[in-house]
């Protein structure tokens, strides 16, 4: 049955005023009525009784408002797919398309990835529909569970699928096909740090004409947000428009947290660190945000920068340590914490074992490189010729500026003093207009006896109470005090207090241990 059939048909349906009928027919021929008859598609699901309605979940699936619901107040059952009837060949692929589709737009990132496997294995055995029908759902099915693998961090697999989708589309020449994929694929290959990649997936989206109702507004949100996501790395002039042009962070399905990261990193290019938490926390009252999923660690890891921008290094310690399975962004916000907390020797460790992950993308290694300057700065005072001879590459380049945002302006100047003097030039220009962040001062290391006074004073109020619970000379506690008071850059005992926490610095208790002169 041809688009063409399957309106006529539907139309038949609904003039015969048949609840059931409506019903039956929308559901089992749903996706052609999806492609080409969406708005008839929406006209004969609103007509019919919720009663009804309720046997046929596919149709429920299609309403404007499902994932506020299955995110919300009535979680889809995924088993009422299971009598799922649609068109012989390709309806058992459908009804698995089904679950994924609905548990994705729940929340549930995990089941929804098991379900694009089953999804997989369907389509291989070739019961997804043949492969040469122009209205069949062959390629709906690869773009969808490449939509999927995307949402799971899985961007080298997403891409996979989006380009046989396309691959699919341009066989059929579906419009909808190619640049539904194109659009998604550009996303996928921005996260991934494949910027002139994902501006030509961009380019070749928008230069097909709009497409069908049912994909128009999805597409226009993902061009958007892979444009965002371009102008954000490369921090060019259009980086605050494109931002401004993102939907809301309230938007469900697919693309909610690639809207997010645009936003949160523009926010933290331009040191706006408390903006940034705010639409981390707007993000995450308006979303299920489920433990291993991209979503989840994107917003774990902004929050721990944004923290650390802010010198709180105690609260982003604790964010990292609240992930039981830390993503690829968390495990490299774990190593800016180290480094904020003076902690190189785990610094280093941490490194190394990052560098040699299977699953680094281009962002992933220019991040490493920025970040090995900055452990060797301060471990070393300056930055080895090699490194700083890659970081200059990066820069030159212009995809990743937005990164050089997020260290201190010593990591650039030390860099530049390595190169040569034909480098200098196009290094300053791959940097032109960037703000770097403040000169980086190391958390404070504190001796066992000033642990322990700035423990008392938290209690104590005067000299000589802090003398009495620590069982030391008053004279030894003045000392200790402009000792403590020095390295905090503080000049009050509140002030300490604020310091040592914001620093996450160890306090050892007056009563933990004998006194310490």
């Amino acid at each position: 049955m041809d688009f063409a059939q399957a309106r006529g048909q539907l139309a038949d349906a609904v003039a015969s005023q048949d609840p059931v009928r409506i019903a039956e027919f929308a559901s089992r021929q749903i996706f052609r009525l999806f492609c080409g008859d969406y708005a008839g598609l929406l006209r004969a699901v609103q007509l019919l009784p919720p009663e009804v309605l309720q046997q046929y979940p596919a149709l429920c699936l299609v309403q404007p408002s499902a994932g506020v619901v299955a995110r919300s107040t009535r979680p889809v059952d995924l088993s009422a797919f299971d009598s799922y009837r649609g068109v012989p060949g390709e309806e058992q692929a459908i009804a698995v398309a089904l679950k994924m589709i609905a548990a994705r737009a729940g929340g549930d990132i995990v089941t929804a990835v098991s379900y694009a496997k089953h999804l997989a294995e369907l389509v291989r055995l070739g019961r997804g529909g043949h492969s040469g029908d122009p209205t069949g759902p062959l390629w709906f099915l690869h773009e969808q569970m490449g939509s999927t693998l995307l949402c799971a961090g899985s961007t080298s697999s997403a891409l996979r699928e989006f380009a046989t989708a396309r691959q699919y589309g341009e066989t059929l020449d579906s419009i909808d096909a190619r640049r539904t994929t194109e659009g998604r694929a550009a996303v996928a290959l921005a996260v991934r740090g494949s910027i002139e990649d994902a501006e030509r997936s961009l380019r070749a989206a928008v230069g097909y004409p709009p497409l069908s109702d049912a994909f128009h507004r999805n597409a226009l949100s993902t061009e958007r947000t892979a444009a965002a996501l371009i102008a954000v790395d490369r921090m060019n002039a259009e980086a605050a428009q494109r931002v401004s042009e993102l939907d809301e962070v309230d938007v469900y399905d697919v693309i909610w947290p690639f809207i997010f990261l645009a936003r949160v990193r523009y926010l933290l290019a331009i040191h706006r660190a408390e903006d940034a938490l705010e639409t981390a926390r707007t993000t995450e009252a308006a979303h299920v945000v489920q433990p291993g999923t991209f979503a989840a660690d994107v917003l774990a890891a902004h929050r721990v920068s944004a923290h650390l921008a802010l010198g709180d290094v105690g609260t982003a310690a604790s964010v990292v340590e609240s992930q039981a399975r830390p993503g690829p962004a968390t495990q490299f916000s774990r190593l800016r914490m180290n480094i904020h907390s003076s902690d190189f020797a785990e610094a280093s460790r941490v490194h190394r074992a990052l560098s040699s992950s299977s699953w680094l993308a281009p962002a992933h290694r220019a991040e490493l490189h920025l970040l090995k300057a900055f452990i060797e700065i301060l471990q070393l005072g300056e930055v080895s010729p090699a490194v700083a001879t890659r970081i200059a590459t990066i820069a030159e380049t212009g995809h990743f500026r937005r990164l050089f945002t997020s260290v201190p302006a010593e990591v650039v100047e030390r860099v530049r003093e390595q190169l040569d003097d034909s480098r200098i030039g196009s290094f300053d220009a791959g940097l032109a207009g960037l703000g770097f962040l403040p000169r980086f001062q190391p958390r404070p290391q504190l001796t066992r006896a000033e642990g322990r006074v700035l423990g008392a004073l938290q209690t104590a109020t005067t000299t000589a109470e802090i003398a009495g619970l620590l069982g030391v000379s008053v004279n030894t506690v003045k000392t200790q005090l402009r000792r403590l008071y020095r390295k905090l850059g503080v000049s009050s005992r509140v002030e300490a207090i604020a310091a040592g926490e914001r620093h996450d610095l160890t306090t050892w208790l007056p009563d933990d241990t004998a006194p310490t002169p």
